[in-house]
Formats: C-alpha cells, sequence, structure tokens
C-alpha cells in the first residue's frame, strides 16, 4: 500500500473558490538580479490611445566583467496590442555603477485589453558560441537580469469570443461573437490538504457536471439524431497544428421555449489526435471543447488577477450549426484555435496529460495520481510556481503568461513539468516544511547564486529531474516570449557540471579543480548537484564524463548498466516509501538528499559502488569516516561510533562511514584512527571517498 492524497471529485466546469495554501511555493530555477534602480512610466498623450513609455535605470553595484561583450537593455510590449511610432526600445552598452540610463518610445494602442510593460535589464553577457556544447537557438545569454513592471487596462474586456456558426443547408458558415459557457459548481472553503492512510487508489473518473450521461427533458421526444464529427486542433508558439488530446467535449441546443441555451450531453471527449463524434437530435446546436482531461483542469480568473475567494474558469473554443438534419463532418477551419491566448491553456491540458501518463506508467493505473489544477491566464502576471493558492484542497500549480516577468511558460515543456513535479511531490510524498521560496539557482552559490537550504534543494533537484523523466528528455529548457533561450541544461552532458565551473560560463572565474575526479565542497544545497546525481543514477546508458581541451567539464560517472536497480523503479521506491522518522507523524518522506541516500540503504539497494561513485562525483559526499553522515569529520563522529560499539546505538550509514582506518571492519581501532586524525594531525581516512 501506498501513501497518496484523498481524491477530490470537484464536477464540472467553472465557479470555484481558491483556498489558501500553507505549504511551499515551489518555482523554477532563476536567473540572478543585481542591485539596480529601476523606474518604468507608462503616460497616456493627447489623440487616439497614444502613450509614451519611458524606463529609467541606474545600477547600484559594480558588474564585473573580463570580456567586451554589451549588457543589453529593452522596453517589452505586446505587439499585438501597439505599434511603435517612435523611439528604439532598446539599448546596448556597458552598464557603470551610479550612472544613469533611460529608453523612450511612443506606442499607438490597437485594440482594447489588459497589457503588461516590461523595462528589462540583461547583464554580464556570454558568448554562447564558445560553450563546449550544443544550444537549440541563442547565440548569447546573461548571467543578470533585473525587471520591473507596469499594467494598463484599455477598454472593457468583456470574455466574448468569436466562433463560426455552420449553416446546415448551404454549409456556408458565418462568425458570430458569443459568450463562451460557464458552469458554476460552487464555492470551496479555506481547507489544509489532509493526508489519508495508505491506501488503494480507486478509480478516478473525469468530474462532470452533475449532468453527464443524462437526456435534457423532451430530447426522446425528437427524431432521430444525427452525427456531428471533426478534429479539435489548436495553433501553438511556432505556428504549427496542435491537437487537442482527450479534452472534454459538451454539446449545448438552443431551447426555443426559453431562449436559453442548454447542456445536451457533456461526457464526451476527444481522442489523442483531437478528433470527436458527438450525436444529438437538436436542429440548432454549438459544441465545445474544453481544456480539461484527466490529467489536468487548466483554467483562468474571471477578473484575470488570482488571489483567494476568486472564480475560475476552463478555457473553450467552440464552432455552432444551424438547421441540423443530416450527419455533418466539420472541416478543420472551423475547430482550430487561432488565439495564441487560447491556445495556451489547452498546451497546458496536453502537457499535463502527458505528465500524468507518464506518471501512471511508473505507479501503476491503480496508484493514478489525482487530476491537477493549474492556473494560467494570459492577462495576468503570476510567475510559474506550485503551492502559493489550492483548490479544494489540492494544489495550484501556477504557469506564467505572455504578461509575466517569466514569459510564455505555457509553451515551456520543461517549465510546466517541472511544477507538475512538485505537484507529485505533494501527491505521493511531501514537501518539507521551509522548502520553498520563488528564487533558486541551480549552480553552486560562491559563484554568485542565491544560496539556498538543503531541503529546498531536494525539492528543487527532484523537480528538475523528475520532468525529464516525464519527458524523456535530459533537457531543461525555459524560453522567452521570442523562443529564445533564457535557459538551458543537459542533465545527460552538463557542461559545465555543477561541481565545476569554466571560464566561459562565468568570465574568467576557473573550475575548482581542473579535471579532478572528484570536486572540492558539499553539494547537499546544490539544486543542480541534486539534479544530476539523480539523473545519472536513473539513466541506462553507460556514457563518460565530458572533457574540454582536456579538462573535464562534464561529469556522468554513471557507469551502471549492470545494475539492477538503474531507471526510475529504485529511485521512485525510495522516493514513495522510505520513512525516515517513524515515530513522528509530520515527517513520512524525505526531506533532503541526505535521507535520500539513506532510504536507499533502508530500501536494500547497495550505497557503495556505482551508486556512491555518482553521487561523490556531484559533490554528495558519502565520506570513509564520517560516521554519523554530515559531511563532515568531526568528533561527533567518534561519539557516534563509541554509541554504536558500546551502546547498541545506530550503525553508520555504510561500514565505509565507520571504517576509518579502512580494515574492513567497524571496531575500536577506528575510534582511536579518528582521534589521532582530529587531534593529534594524524593521516586521514583513506581513500577518503565511499
Amino acid at each position: 500500500m501506498k501513501k497518496i492524497k484523498r481524491f477530490v471529485c470537484i464536477s464540472f466546469l467553472g465557479l470555484m473558490i481558491l483556498a489558501s495554501f500553507q505549504t511551499i511555493q515551489a518555482s523554477q530555477p532563476s536567473l540572478l538580479s543585481l542591485k539596480m534602480d529601476m523606474k518604468l512610466e507608462v503616460l497616456p498623450l493627447e489623440g487616439d490611445k497614444q502613450f509614451r513609455v519611458i524606463f529609467n535605470f541606474t545600477p547600484l553595484e559594480d558588474i564585473k566583467s573580463d570580456n567586451n561583450l554589451e549588457d543589453e537593455a529593452q522596453i517589452v510590449y505586446d505587439s499585438k496590442g501597439f505599434q511603435l511610432i517612435s523611439g528604439n526600445p532598446t539599448w546596448g552598452g556597458k552598464l557603470i555603477k551610479g550612472q544613469s540610463n533611460k529608453i523612450e518610445v511612443t506606442l499607438q494602442a490597437l485594440k482594447d485589453g489588459i497589457y503588461s510593460f516590461f523595462g528589462v535589464v540583461n547583464s554580464k553577457q556570454i558568448d554562447l558560441t564558445k560553450l563546449p556544447y550544443k544550444r537549440t537557438k541563442s547565440k548569447k545569454s546573461f548571467l543578470y537580469k533585473n525587471v520591473v513592471l507596469q499594467e494598463l487596462k484599455l477598454g472593457k474586456v468583456d470574455g466574448r469570443q468569436e466562433i463560426w456558426v455552420i449553416d446546415a443547408q448551404t454549409g456556408k458558415a458565418t462568425k458570430q461573437m458569443v459568450a463562451p459557457p460557464k458552469f458554476p459548481v460552487g464555492t470551496v472553503d479555506t481547507v489544509k490538504v489532509q493526508k489519508s492512510p495508505k491506501k488503494k487508489r480507486g478509480a478516478n473518473p473525469m468530474p462532470d457536471s452533475g449532468q453527464s450521461g443524462s437526456s435534457p427533458q423532451g430530447r426522446e421526444n425528437m427524431g432521430p439524431p444525427f452525427s456531428v464529427s471533426g478534429t479539435f486542433r489548436f495553433l501553438d508558439n511556432y505556428g504549427a497544428y496542435q491537437p487537442i488530446q482527450n479534452c472534454q467535449v459538451i454539446v449545448l441546443f438552443y431551447n426555443p421555449g426559453n431562449g436559453k441555451w442548454e447542456i445536451d450531453t457533456d461526457d464526451n471527449t476527444t481522442s489523442q489526435f483531437g478528433y470527436f463524434s458527438i450525436l444529438t437530435p437538436y436542429p440548432r446546436i454549438q459544441v465545445w471543447v474544453l481544456s480539461r482531461n484527466d490529467g489536468c483542469i487548466a483554467v483562468y480568473s474571471e477578473d484575470h488577477r488570482i488571489s483567494v475567494g476568486d472564480n475560475l474558469y476552463l478555457y473553450g473554443w467552440g464552432f455552432g450549426i444551424d438547421g441540423l438534419n443530416q450527419d455533418v463532418v466539420v472541416d478543420l477551419q472551423y475547430t482550430t484555435v487561432n488565439n495564441l491566448d487560447t491556445s495556451g491553456g489547452f498546451n497546458i491540458a496536453n502537457e499535463m496529460l502527458r505528465g500524468f501518463d507518464r506518471v501512471i506508467d511508473i505507479v501503476g493505473y491503480i496508484y493514478r495520481p489525482d487530476t491537477s489544477f493549474v492556473y494560467w491566464d494570459a492577462l495576468d502576471t503570476v510567475t510559474s510556481l506550485y503551492g502559493r493558492f489550492a483548490v479544494g484542497g489540492t494544489g495550484l500549480i501556477m504557469i506564467a503568461s505572455r504578461n509575466s516577468t517569466k514569459q510564455n511558460d505555457e509553451w515551456d515543456g520543461s517549465v510546466m513539468l517541472h511544477e507538475y513535479s512538485h505537484f507529485i511531490m505533494d501527491e505521493y510524498a511531501e514537501l518539507p516544511p521551509q522548502s520553498g521560496g520563488d528564487e533558486h539557482w541551480y549552480w553552486y552559490p560562491v559563484y554568485g547564486g542565491v544560496s539556498i537550504t538543503p531541503r529546498q534543494a531536494w525539492v528543487e533537484g527532484w523537480a528538475n529531474f523528475l520532468q525529464g523523466v516525464l519527458r524523456f528528455s535530459s533537457d531543461y529548457v525555459d524560453l522567452d516570449s521570442n523562443n529564445e533561450e533564457l535557459l538551458s541544461i543537459d542533465m545527460e552532458i552538463p557542461a559545465p557540471d555543477v561541481p565545476y565551473i569554466h571560464d566561459y560560463q562565468f568570465n574568467g572565474i576557473d573550475q575548482l579543480a581542473p579535471s579532478s575526479i572528484q570536486p572540492i565542497y558539499n553539494a547537499y544545497d546544490v539544486e543542480g548537484s541534486i539534479t544530476e546525481a539523480l539523473w545519472d543514477i536513473y539513466d541506462v546508458a553507460n556514457d563518460g564524463n565530458y572533457f574540454q581541451f582536456g579538462q573535464l567539464y562534464g561529469h556522468n560517472n554513471d557507469y551502471n548498466q549492470s545494475d539492477p536497480w538503474r531507471g526510475i523503479n529504485a529511485i521512485w521506491d525510495v522516493f514513495w516509501d522510505y520513512d525516515p522518522a517513524p515515530t513522528d507523524d509530520n515527517h513520512d518522506h524525505c526531506w533532503d538528499f541526505f535521507e535520500f541516500i539513506r532510504g536507499w540503504g533502508a530500501s536494500g539497494y547497495p550505497i557503495v559502488g556505482n551508486f556512491s561513485k555518482i553521487c561523490n562525483s556531484h559533490a554528495l559526499y558519502i565520506k570513509r569516516g564520517d560516521a554519523n553522515f554530515d559531511t563532515k569529520i568531526l568528533l561527533t563522529d567518534e561519539i557516534f561510533l563509541i554509541n554504536y560499539l558500546f551502546q547498541s546505538g545506530p550503525a553508520p550509514l555504510t561500514v565505509c562511514n565507520g571504517d576509518a582506518n579502512n580494515d574492513g571492519s567497524i571496531t575500536l581501532p577506528d575510534i582511536v584512527f579518528l582521534i589521532n586524525y582530529i587531534f593529534k594531525s594524524g593521516p586521514a581516512p583513506t581513500p577518503a571517498l565511499c
């Protein structure tokens, strides 16, 4: 039996109240920011909806760089909503402490809406053409990014949508403005997420409207039903068409008796390829596809600014038919979502379903996860994270849109499934206390990164790793609104590997130990080290270390092809089943990588061997003489061994951890050896690593 969350069945569309969520706010990896004074103004001008946008920025600290590459700044605006009248929205040059800089443009508004303007400063440029690994599109990147935001609301945003209405008699279609259907289902109070006892997961059907499978009154008196079929698809950010997969389809009919649209059926879904087929006897209908499948309920906020108490609604896209009196196959032009502000919701639904299906592959259908709630609103400014809010006691995933500083994450599979992996940790294990935070850094903090705790490094490292497993890819790629890379990481061939730094990436700071087999710092609080160690444990191929100009830049050390524990099953076994604190009801799963390693051994998997080699190569040390397994060799290790040998205390993690003198056993001479090493400058335990 496995520990899971209680399944919460929430019916059909629409009106849901967000509950405050008291646990983690887990987010994607971030770039760093500098101390900088920034001001962005959006000023109305006389005339027809013209605005002057002014961005002033002044660095408040020195920016050390040993290259001649420029820093950059720009005003970012929605080119579909505004036209540039005058000015240059970009700036290039060298940022100097105390020196003020300014960008000014005049814009013409093209249509009403809610818009965000960003002032963005990118500094300390890295020339990616010199990096020893392949990038997809970008030729440059930056180590630091500062962003300031201003919002502008023009006119009324009424939520209406233009759909095609087909005349079944003539086959001709016209466009009509309609309000997408919204069905309230009640409210949700503020609740905590309660854990259920370990149990088998029961059926997890798609929630319905409360009318699923029923027929409207009078349907039996209608004539024979006619078939309406076709394929729902959406236009993605690259201009390609993607199927709307396994999403709910509802049919509305027009009731002339009361002049209202009512539900005919709501228990249909599209196929994996977006195909749908419905039967209805009504002559005037609308058919809508909704951003809801078994894996995901993708929603937006009615006021486009999420907060506790808001109403949430599904994305929908539909068409109408008048005079239906025969079977109809609907042309693709009428079933294609061509508005990116709606397409994003369906892409999120597709991507989360991909993660959901992959988790089922891992755990089995009977233990499948609950349907996740995902908030994405093209007009909101939220960043991508998990756990700030909840719906029905289930943690809410939030995905950044074009109006956010983390632009257009609805098209970034890595980012979406990173946040979904936080949801999976919350679903099958637990998010450790004090492990959240909006900003975290992938690399070692001595090189300018944000220092995080071992708990946060575990939470984020797990999410980086699992998104790759769910996507069958070793990459983590975060793109901006122009599909250019903001962040790109290859867990398979990291270059540089997290424990190593080279001068291309950090402008003159050499790696700690060129070509060394082992790094020289502890990395239990380094997100990237945990990410890559998990990937190497998972990886079933034997691929060697990566060298550049004779220096070691990428550590794999995953020669585990002959080990029966390779792959995801052993990792998942420890992640899901290991209880590091049996007497503590609030601590039932791993809270950091120390506990993961302990769980690995407790679950019957060998620590010393390829597993320890992988951990050690990523600075997750398992040391000879470190009896209490805290990565340090101190007096506390002697006390630990005394308690173990003479007071029936707990055993060291492995024999190697307690065998300080390397004679193959843990005995009194090991205590003596450590006393000599710590207090009398005696020889160190050798070899140092297990």
